[in-house]
């Protein structure tokens, strides 16, 4: 798998594919609770985590906690429970 994304990249991915309906993304931003990602937004965000860095979110990764911020998200794959 390639180097797991920082939270940066993480955010800029979600601005640049207009995931969130923001002009710029802070990586501890809540995402889930604050309704900015919906399940259509989570499942779009997973293929483009797929296809960029070859992740694999399991089901047992499809936890709103996982997904809550830029940082959550880079932790899941660091730690490689995405695999």
């Amino acid at each position: 798998m390639p180097d797991t994304p920082e939270a940066e990249e993480i955010a800029a991915v979600l601005v640049e594919e207009r995931l969130v309906d923001l002009p710029e993304l802070a990586v501890d931003q809540p995402l889930v609770s604050s309704g900015l990602l919906d399940s259509i937004d989570l499942i779009r965000l997973i293929g483009k985590l797929e296809e960029l860095y070859g992740a694999r979110v399991g089901d047992n990764d499809l936890r709103a906690e996982n997904f809550e911020t830029c940082r959550s998200i880079s932790g899941m794959l660091a730690r490689g429970s995405a695999v």
